[in-house]
């Protein structure tokens, strides 16, 4: 079970993973990986950006 928490003072959102030592090592690497997509696609469009400002 996953339990989020928006914290007030920030943009960031606390996540707690109630289960299992595999179940929470999953969510873990879930959760990373989502960010890292999240992260490199925001990257490539501000690469995009740049060029067309460029251009």
């Amino acid at each position: 079970m996953l339990e989020l928490k928006v914290l007030e003072s920030s943009n960031l959102t606390e996540v707690v993973a109630h289960g299992n030592y595999l179940y929470k090592l999953r969510t873990k690497w879930m959760l990373q990986s989502m960010a890292k997509r999240h992260r490199l696609r925001q990257e490539r469009g501000i690469l995009k950006l740049e060029d067309a400002m460029k251009a």
